[in-house]
């Protein structure tokens, strides 16, 4: 056991100096610090630029305008023609102006004239369509009728099943279908890259014949488990750097744009912890896989060869992961959920959404420890028959063939 707590130890610190893990993990923490800055300084911009007031000049030919109106930050100022407010905002007492038609009623013409497009965005175009209303209904409307002209209703659903009684509705807005899709893909990545320094660490081993060096002082179980957890504490270590960086730029982002940005993508509890559960069970699966098939081949090229047979199968659930939102209890989730190589991914999404019974959990992981017993037994029986065999990449049939006598 002591031999196995030094190869932990050594793979974890070796992985750890690496500057390829040091360049993969700070790049993505700056990717999420730079954005969130980023983001930050932009809509702290856009709140500075709307808090001076911005003069707007208009001219009417229709006679159905007349009131010089101050609403929000913008004020609507009126000119006899259009050559006063050409002046005007040469001189630059205004901003912009704007000519409604003659015929403004019936075709709802309004000619806008300024020395760029900026004014054409939502914020003024709400002003402007709330200073028409106003002067069309009259000065004496009140504040609240304008607000119920310009947003007639709010509507609210109550979800009842077919005898009539309320049942609890799980939708939780288009943006949360975010969280299934970067959740997979982000722990997909974290899995195939874990596993695959213990992939390159083998086959670099075995390709300078490392390994002959160390299994004169471990057996090949020590050597595999050693590497296995190893690998798979500085997995851990690089995802707990990243979330703790996702939650400060979140935080930097502050309440503006990211309560509209991140509503509804809340991580509760539970889900926190089936998706860690989840984690650890994919990548000892993919890690068993990929730590057997590293030894088989000549080279690390070879290897990697090998890994597209499991890795291939593991990203299939996003492929098919609008059918699995839409049709959670259809048959293409069950089987996907059931499947081994592809259940860690599919179990993240349904769980994510609510939509995976607790049985089916159960099952589910049941099967993914059942593949993982497997699979470690497999790249056990590998490891002894395979780990020093140099020179030449076995067939299938010659593999299973030694397996069987083995």
């Amino acid at each position: 056991m002591n031999s196995v707590t030094k190869i932990i130890r050594h793979e974890y610190l070796k992985i750890l100096k690496g500057r390829s893990f040091q360049i993969t993990t700070i790049l993505v923490m700056v990717l999420l610090l730079g954005g969130s800055i980023i983001l930050n300084i932009t809509n702290n911009t856009e709140n500075d630029s709307t808090n001076s007031i911005t003069a707007v000049g208009y001219v009417d030919t229709s006679g159905c305008f007349s009131q010089d109106l101050l609403l929000e930050k913008i004020s609507f100022t009126k000119y006899p023609n259009d050559k006063a407010a050409l002046a005007a905002m040469v001189q630059g007492d205004i901003y912009n102006f704007l000519v409604f038609g003659p015929d403004y009623l019936v075709d709802g013409f309004v000619l806008n004239v300024s020395t760029n497009n900026t004014m054409t965005n939502d914020y003024f175009l709400e002003s402007l369509r709330r200073f028409i209303v106003i002067n069309l209904m009259g000065q004496e409307i009140a504040p609240e009728v304008v607000d119920r002209l310009l947003n007639p209703y709010v509507i609210s659903s109550i979800l009842v099943d077919e005898n009539g009684n309320p049942v609890e509705d799980t939708y939780k807005g288009g943006v949360a279908i975010l969280l299934p899709y970067l959740f997979t893909l982000f722990m997909i990545i974290c899995i195939f890259s874990t596993s695959g320094f213990l992939m390159q660490g083998l086959s670099e081993e075995k390709e300078n014949r490392i390994m002959e060096v160390l299994l004169s002082s471990v057996s090949t179980k020590e050597l595999l488990i050693g590497k296995i957890i190893g690998l798979g504490a500085i997995g851990l270590t690089q995802i707990c750097i990243w979330v703790a960086t996702a939650a400060v730029a979140i935080a930097i982002v502050g309440d503006g744009m990211s309560s509209e940005l991140f509503n509804g993508l809340s991580i509760a509890p539970d889900f926190a912890i089936v998706a860690l559960l989840i984690f650890v069970l994919g990548y000892l699966l993919f890690a068993g896989l990929m730590g057997a098939f590293s030894v088989i081949g000549a080279s690390a090229r070879d290897s990697q060869q090998y890994a597209m047979f499991f890795t291939l199968p593991a990203v299939v659930p996003i492929f098919f992961m609008v059918s699995i939102l839409n049709h959670p209890q259809g048959l293409v989730s069950h089987i996907l959920t059931f499947f081994p190589l592809t259940a860690p991914s599919t179990i993240i999404m349904r769980y994510s959404i609510g939509e995976l019974p607790l049985w089916e959990l159960i099952t589910a992981v049941i099967v993914l420890l059942g593949a993982i017993a497997l699979t470690a037994w497999f790249a056990n029986k590998v490891f002894k028959t395979f780990l020093l065999m140099y020179g030449k990449t076995p067939k299938i049939s010659e593999i299973l063939k030694i397996l069987k006598q083995s």
